[in-house]
């Protein structure tokens, strides 16, 4: 496999029974042992790149948080030696969510937790955190396979549905991403999502890449933003996730703009585990909305794991909404939703009720005064009150400063008095 960005070989190779497709035909090859090490100037352009982790990760590291993985399995990798694996569920009727033919599912758990390690060397978002994976589909057939695997076939609907509930109803699971999507509503996935929102899941999924088989595009983005939902992103309770490339930007090309679209995240040039084998570059060409689910995940079970895991859903999600990246931070728009996902800022976010951006599951807003005449405007939120801090904290130290100046100067000045008067005394007074 070649190293280089983009310069990597396509591979058809053969997953599970009969002819199939590997997860990600661009870059990583089934069955490949090599471990992907990034040049120098490689490294500013990988998915790694764009999020500090550094800051997060001195907080927390994702511990005593499960996530499930409702994709195509997780199998035992290299990039998950020390990570907690556990069964799962197969609801394709397999027996074995830890057989993973597609490989998908393994490259997404493993950008949630993967392991810094000479074997992995993958640093995942939430290292510590636990991965349940929820197999929902097999392996795609070659003639039906999205080069980014984010569409499930029909005859999947079912497991999909099948693999959210059971997730659901598992008392273990704190968050559940899901990494593919289908273009129209199903009750039964509705129905499975809506369980999942109400027994307090946070709910993660692809917002939805641009369609295309073997390379070619075959389903244009609509320019109506409607018309780009992909579900279960658009189900109330779920935050939907869209992907950036290495510049910031949310391609059009490459990804779909809706109304479903809460954050942003990266996707494009991510290095994952390789199925059972090495590791490898995927997403190389454009980004691709599965993996950035997978950051998203991964910060949702820093902020569980940072703030308690008794926190509602409802408070994780509006804080990664909350404290986002974004250049109006009232606004949220079908590109960006409300922006980029920051994990260290979603961490350590102060509820007020006065953040601007989405309203606070825990505090009501207080009514805006008129500023009508004003020609001051108001000063900018402190996500984290550290202006406010930092503003208390100054002003205690000018007024100690001020404090001792006066008594300093007191004492001077009475000193002065003092010589004089005992001056006065020895020479007595003027004839």
């Amino acid at each position: 496999m070649t190293s280089g960005i983009g310069g990597a070989p396509k591979s058809g190779g053969q997953g599970g029974s009969g002819l199939r497709t590997w997860f990600d035909q661009q870059t990583c090859q089934q069955g490949s042992t090599q471990i992907y090490s990034p040049s120098a100037k490689e490294k500013s352009v990988l998915a790694s790149s764009i999020i500090d982790l550094e800051p997060a990760h001195k907080l927390s590291q994702g511990g005593k948080v499960s996530i499930a993985v409702v994709d195509s399995g997780v199998a035992a990798s290299p990039a998950f030696n020390g990570a907690t694996i556990e069964a799962g569920y197969d609801a394709t009727g397999g027996g074995n969510a830890r057989a993973d033919n597609e490989g998908h599912g393994t490259a997404v758990a493993s950008i949630i937790a993967g392991q810094a390690n000479a074997a992995g060397a993958i640093r995942g978002v939430a290292p510590r955190a636990n991965i349940i994976p929820v197999k929902v589909v097999d392996a795609l057939p070659r003639d039906q396979a999205n080069a980014e695997a984010d569409t499930y076939p029909a005859a999947s609907i079912q497991s999909l549905a099948n693999g959210i509930d059971w997730a659901a109803n598992n008392p273990s699971v704190d968050i559940i991403t899901i990494s593919g999507s289908i273009p129209t509503s199903d009750p039964r996935v509705e129905a499975a999502v809506a369980n999942a929102v109400a027994k307090n899941k946070v709910v993660v999924a692809a917002a939805g890449n641009v369609e295309k088989q073997r390379g070619t595009q075959t389903t244009p983005a609509s320019p109506d933003p409607k018309a780009n939902l992909r579900y279960p992103a658009a189900y109330p309770g779920v935050i939907g996730v869209t992907a950036i490339d290495p510049t910031g930007a949310v391609p059009e090309g490459a990804v779909l703009h809706s109304p479903a679209v809460d954050l942003a995240a990266p996707g494009m040039n991510v290095v994952v585990a390789n199925g059972t084998t090495g590791v490898c570059l995927a997403s190389t060409q454009a980004p691709a909305t599965s993996y950035a689910t997978a950051y998203v995940a991964g910060a949702a079970a820093l902020v569980r794991s940072y703030n308690s895991r008794s926190e509602s859903a409802a408070m994780t999600s509006f804080r990664l909404l909350s404290s986002a990246r974004r250049a109006s931070p009232s606004t949220r728009d079908d590109v960006y939703g409300w922006g980029i996902v920051d994990p260290y800022r979603a961490m350590t976010l102060v509820d007020d009720g006065q953040l601007p951006g989405p309203d606070s599951p825990a505090r009501k807003r207080a009514a805006q005064k008129p500023t009508a005449g004003s020609d001051v405007p108001p000063a900018p939120h402190d996500f984290q009150k550290t202006g406010r801090r930092s503003g208390a904290i100054w002003l205690s130290v000018a007024a100690g400063v001020i404090v001792v100046l006066l008594i300093f100067t007191a004492g001077r000045t009475r000193a002065a008095r003092d010589k004089e008067n005992e001056s006065d005394a020895e020479t007595g007074p003027v004839p």
